[in-house]
């Protein structure tokens, strides 16, 4: 019988294209507090890299 390695398996899933940013060390109550007191953005990141 001959030793052969065995060959190592592809990672299940679909590979990540954008991943999700650093946790805010903050009470979800105090980060809905800041995002609400400031204007809205006017270009959106998803806006400018359609294809």
């Amino acid at each position: 019988m001959t030793d052969t390695k065995p060959v190592p398996k592809r990672p299940r899933g679909r590979p990540v294209e954008k991943p999700l940013p650093e946790l805010i060390p903050d009470t979800p109550l105090n980060i809905a507090r800041a995002i609400m007191q400031g204007p809205p953005k006017k270009d959106w990141d998803y806006l400018k890299e359609s294809k």
